[in-house]
């Protein structure tokens, strides 16, 4: 072998390592301390820094293939004896392997960081279906290179996977409904919520079958995944955990409106300022509704930091405006309905007919 040929053995050797290397040290690593300032996160906890080994090692393994192709044609006695295409086909058999992981860690690494205040359960969930869809892949394409006739092994799977699908339908659909909740972010950790059928409580997981929600009381409600994410629900803590409380009311109809109105507000205001949980920079209203059977009813509004304090806020503003209204001779009124009788005709109580006179004693 002369020393051209070592020369360009070398050079197609190392001349892709160097280029993996600076990418790898210089554009990369320079990208990463880029988007860690602008995300406010630590460096090294970017996509690109999840890339930079991968890209280094596809960098040897595509200096190595160069090298069998310089090597090749070499006039040496033991070289001729190698089978080169072998070499070849494992060397791009190897680089098909890490371009699908560096693939796979820069997809991971934006959805984890896309969704970094998501639960650990749900991450950890997308991490291995991500993995395990991306292993698929590569495994296929890989034996493909190799001529490996992978349409019976496809025919199999899908067959297979058929029958399990409509085995474990209700499990499946349960757990895509959890990718589905991980990604969209309907829902986070800590959220408080209400569906539409009632329930209402703190989201304490979101696992890969179910999510668990707490409601006020000691217990815990187990709600299927498909069950949360076909559902409508509320969320109070999104976009923010600061929420309004509207707190009804109503008042007789010879008071005057317009000192209910002012006496509702200064209660408010004083429940929200003395409340730590409340508001207090926001301005508490007042909205009248309807004229009901025996009230004017109307609302008051207020707001509260943490809407797991809501009913708190409530309460102490109810208490409030209850002695308020006594004392400023306030009346609210509780239903009343009167009956008119007529004296001739019986009167129906509780379903039975009761004569108008009472019967006369027999002798």
């Amino acid at each position: 072998m002369g020393y051209v040929t070592l020369t360009a053995v070398l050079a197609g050797l190392f001349a892709p390592v160097l280029v993996a290397f600076l990418i790898s040290r210089l554009v990369l690593a320079r990208l990463d301390r880029r988007a860690a300032t602008v995300a406010g996160r630590e460096p090294r906890s970017t996509v690109y820094h999840a890339v930079r080994s991968p890209v280094l090692a596809l960098g040897w393994i595509v200096g190595l293939y160069i090298a069998t192709l310089v090597l090749a044609p070499a006039p040496v006695e033991w070289l001729e004896r190698v089978h080169w295409p072998s070499i070849r086909l494992w060397l791009t058999a190897m680089g098909t392997l890490v371009a699908f992981y560096v693939v796979y860690r820069f997809l991971i690494h934006s959805v984890q960081i896309a969704t970094h205040e998501a639960d650990a359960g749900s991450a950890l969930l997308v991490r291995k279906v991500a993995a395990v869809l991306f292993g698929v892949i590569a495994g296929i394409t890989v034996l493909n290179q190799f001529d490996v006739e992978i349409g019976p092994v496809l025919a199999s799977l899908g067959v297979a996977g058929l029958a399990a699908a409509l085995a474990l339908q209700d499990t499946l659909g349960n757990f895509f409904a959890g990718l589905i909740i991980a990604v969209d972010r309907p829902v986070r950790v800590g959220d408080y919520v209400r569906l539409e059928d009632g329930l209402e409580g703190h989201v304490i997981s979101i696992g890969w079958r179910t999510t668990r929600i707490r409601p006020f009381g000691e217990t815990m409600v187990i709600v299927p995944n498909s069950k949360l994410a076909n559902s409508i629900l509320t969320n109070s803590d999104y976009p923010s955990s600061t929420t309004r409380v509207y707190v009804p009311c109503g008042v007789s109809y010879e008071s005057d409106l317009r000192q209910v109105e002012r006496v509702a507000i200064e209660v408010a205001r004083e429940a929200q300022e003395s409340e730590i949980i409340a508001d207090s920079s926001f301005q508490p209203f007042v909205i009248f509704d309807a004229f009901g059977d025996s009230n004017i009813t109307f609302r008051t509004v207020l707001r509260v930091l943490n809407s797991a304090n809501s009913g708190t806020l409530r309460s102490a503003f109810m208490k409030r405006l209850h002695e308020r209204f006594a004392a400023e001779g306030i009346a609210m009124n509780y239903p009343v309905r009167k009956l008119m009788v007529d004296p001739q005709h019986p009167l129906h109580v509780a379903g039975v007919a009761v004569p108008a006179t009472p019967p006369q004693p027999s002798a």
